[in-house]
């Protein structure tokens, strides 16, 4: 792991000092990114949205240990993750885990966690994430550091079942289900379900200037 002062990797990363980021609650969207496209945009802001982020941060793996076929190069993910982001600003494209060489989740999260004592973080991601959650190394360990929400579209019924979080009790691990704008603090050993409608919950000027960034752009993907 990474051995220089905090600062220099801070710098190195592309993160805020974090005396910038104190009290703010900031989303972490991890992957490979390859490509990065607009179902992460749209992840991202519904995300931003309910759950009343000042920032989302998008963590650029190296290598995701859960896809061992071959990748493109990572400065090549990382440039075409800044250029679909572009003029969000709001949005950050970091690799943070290049520099603390660890391609696991849980030790990103615990070093993030060791630089920014005072921002609210949240993990967040697809149904995609939340079903193959049981495989990720030290996964009890992550919802210990951290909460982590998961994005859903309809149907809503059961969208958490066959999920591994549907095997813990409330008492261990709490899920709560958002359709509304929250300003509570996140809780730690908490499982956020963020249900997203069939409407766009977001106007147009919304998203910006850029077309793409818009909800009719990804009305036909099945990104989840």
């Amino acid at each position: 792991l990474y051995s220089g002062s905090h600062r220099s990797l801070i710098r190195q990363s592309q993160l805020p000092p974090s005396s910038q980021v104190k009290n703010t609650r900031i989303g972490l969207l991890g992957g490979s990114f390859d490509p990065a496209h607009k179902g992460h945009v749209h992840i991202s802001h519904v995300a931003k949205r309910i759950l009343n982020l000042n920032a989302v941060w998008w963590l650029v793996t190296p290598q995701n240990p859960h896809k061992p076929n071959a990748q493109s190069a990572h400065q090549k993910r990382l440039n075409k993750a800044r250029d679909i982001t572009k003029g969000l600003r709001w949005i950050r494209i970091t690799p943070f885990e290049d520099h603390i060489n660890s391609f696991r989740t849980y030790q990103t999260l615990k070093t993030l966690k060791k630089l920014y004592q005072h921002t609210d973080f949240i993990w967040i991601g697809g149904l995609d994430t939340a079903h193959g959650f049981h495989r990720w190394e030290n996964f009890k360990d992550i919802l210990r550091i951290m909460p982590v929400a998961f994005i859903a579209r309809r149907p809503w019924l059961n969208f958490a079942k066959n999920t591994v979080f549907s095997k813990f009790s409330q008492r261990k691990l709490k899920s709560l289900y958002l359709t509304r704008r929250t300003n509570q603090p996140f809780d730690k050993n908490t499982v956020y379900w963020v249900k997203q409608g069939r409407t766009n919950p977001f106007p147009r000027h919304y998203y910006g200037d850029n077309a793409c960034h818009h909800p009719s752009f990804f009305s036909n993907m099945n990104i989840w």
